[in-house]
């Protein structure tokens, strides 16, 4: 054998390592990939998953009544409770406008399962601060425009229970389900919010239905 037979190189051993090096490519690629998809994951999952510190907004209302005022009108009672996240707060400071839904709602059970809808009153409350003048800006239908100085004291003005008076004295409401709920409108907010408010709990602020304790008897000073 010629000496130059003896050095050509060994062409299936070179395939066989070009193999080799393709199956460590295609290994190596696929665990790229899934940190990839892990990653991912990790970033969608909502914030009380991703970081435990992490303040989420509450809302709450404490023992929810209906009573009628010496006048007659029927008004609620309750204490209301809320806190902000972070993200919520921020959206605030660069001066987001936000809007609060309160509804009281009163159902009638017919058939033992179906609930019709015989009464409901609505209130929409939009908190917006004014960077220029360091305000916090409270609007109501039907009523004055409210300037604070303190982001605690606007929420109240926007959230509050005690007296709301959410019928007139005509009305009836022995024997049926009265609900109350209080939440920020995530619709209203701009668009890239909204779309954080659908993927995180940042921006949901809600009490849910909350059932309302009916008090015929009771007159308010």
């Amino acid at each position: 054998m010629l000496d130059w037979q003896k050095r050509r190189p060994n062409k299936s051993w070179g395939v066989q390592s070009l193999k080799v090096s393709i199956g460590l490519c295609g290994r190596r690629l696929a665990l790229l990939l899934i940190f990839a998809f892990v990653g991912a994951g990790l970033a969608s999952l909502p914030s009380e998953t991703r970081a435990a510190d992490a303040t989420l907004p509450s809302l709450m209302v404490a023992e929810p009544r209906l009573q009628r005022d010496l006048a007659g009108h029927w008004i609620l009672k309750g204490g209301v409770s809320v806190s902000l996240s972070p993200s919520l707060i921020a959206a605030i400071e660069r001066g987001v406008p936000l809007e609060f839904e309160s509804i009281f709602r009163a159902r009638q059970t017919h058939w033992g399962f179906w609930k019709r809808l015989v009464y409901q009153e609505k209130r929409v409350a939009r908190l917006q601060f004014q960077p220029l003048t360091r305000l916090f800006y409270v609007f109501k239908q039907g009523a004055p425009v409210e300037a604070f100085d303190d982001l605690t004291k606007a929420l109240r003005a926007c959230l509050v229970v005690k007296d709301w008076r959410v019928a007139p004295p005509e009305k009836a409401f022995e024997g049926l389900e009265l609900g109350l709920r209080l939440r920020l409108d995530e619709n209203a907010l701009p668009k890239p919010l909204l779309i954080g408010a659908l993927t995180t709990a940042d921006y949901q602020l809600t009490t849910g239905w909350l059932s309302v304790h009916y008090g015929e008897g009771s007159l308010l000073p």
